[in-house]
């Protein structure tokens, strides 16, 4: 956050460069502005080496995580069976 209301702009449009002065004054509410400058969710698409290092980070993940999943039992397994 800005120390005051025109940096507070400044940064929002310099964030968000499809909204014009006019749309942060009159036509977005104050709650939405707020919310738009909190938002974590830009995409950035990686490429070469840095996409490499994130594709086999998540397959080391997926694995590690298959490895520690429990064996898959029914509640009916538990009941001891009746001869």
């Amino acid at each position: 956050m800005a120390a005051s209301q025109i940096g507070d702009l400044g940064d929002f449009i310099r964030s968000f460069p499809q909204f014009t002065y006019d749309d942060y004054l009159y036509r977005l509410s104050m709650a939405q502005v707020l919310f738009l400058t909190v938002d974590s969710t830009h995409i950035k698409y990686l490429r070469g080496k840095d996409k490499e290092i994130w594709e086999k980070f998540w397959k080391r993940r997926k694995s590690d995580r298959s490895e520690l999943q429990a064996p898959k039992r029914s509640v009916l397994d538990t009941i001891p069976k009746i001869k």
